[in-house]
């Protein structure tokens, strides 16, 4: 995660992807306003893309970081690209609309006015939802299921919400079952079923599906059992979705998974 930022890394490198499409005056001058001048080379050398990549290198290596108006840097570069969403850049530019989607993934909404605000609470932290998910995910080695949620997220950007709910139940789906070959490493499990292997999960000592938490049962009205059926209403299709209808699956998705990936460690350690 980014410390003390409202935002994650995605949303970070989307918004340096809009800086670098301003003019060489534009872009010196923001980087006046973040403060960041002594950091980054001024004038037509080096380009602004490059310009703009120092500035998320600088970004992700300083992120305590903080601005002459005693801001988060992070923070303030996603403020100041709002603001030039808003104003000179066009707001059905490709890179606009993947900005807009990296702040709703962190629970945030673009305004016409060039606003950010909230959706959701604090307490859901999408952003380190977000960043410490990817981060379990190649550390328990979990590259398939990291390659299906980033194409849910690559969907989600583009609008094609039919396609991004399918990868969000893949890669959960994926997830559990990976969980599964982890913890039970002596069992793999070739000739289960995903829900067999789930009805597993909850029955291995100590479990990772607590029943006694109605996570996991018997008579299928249980916790996950209820997440993939949120997650795919419409058998076997995923059936007609809008942006907030697939901005709400990806966010239970990530809240979902990390908890389950961070549970999943834990018990790997014990054994």
């Amino acid at each position: 995660m980014l410390d003390n930022s409202r935002f994650s890394e995605r949303t970070l490198l989307a918004a340096v992807d809009l800086l670098a499409k301003l003019s060489q005056s534009e872009f010196d001058r923001t980087m006046l306003r973040l403060s960041v001048n002594e950091y980054i080379p001024h004038g037509s050398h080096p380009s602004r893309r490059n310009k703009a990549n120092i500035l998320a290198k600088f970004a992700k290596e300083n992120p305590e970081h903080i601005t002459a108006m005693e801001t988060n840097l992070i923070d303030e570069i996603v403020q100041q690209t709002a603001i030039q969403a808003a104003g000179p850049l066009s707001w059905h530019e490709p890179e606009v609309t993947n900005f807009r989607m990296a702040l709703e993934r962190n629970g945030f909404i673009l305004t016409d006015e060039g606003e950010i605000r909230k959706t959701l609470p604090d307490v859901a932290d999408l952003p380190e939802a977000d960043d410490e998910l990817h981060a379990l995910l190649d550390e328990l080695g979990m590259v398939t299921a990291k390659g299906h949620l980033d194409q849910a997220i690559e969907n989600h950007a583009k609008g094609n919400w039919a396609a991004a709910n399918a990868q969000l139940r893949t890669f959960l789906e994926g997830l559990f079952d990976d969980a599964y070959r982890l913890l039970e490493p002596s069992d793999e499990g070739k000739s289960l079923t995903s829900e067999n292997r789930r009805q597993k999960l909850a029955s291995r000592k100590p479990p990772l599906f607590d029943e006694s938490l109605n996570e996991y049962s018997q008579d299928g009205k249980n916790f996950i059992i209820g997440v993939f059926r949120r997650l795919h209403p419409e058998e076997p299709h995923p059936g007609l979705s809008n942006n907030e209808d697939c901005t709400f699956r990806l966010h239970l998705t990530l809240i979902v998974a990390r908890h389950y990936l961070r549970k999943a460690k834990s018990l790997l350690s014990q054994t």
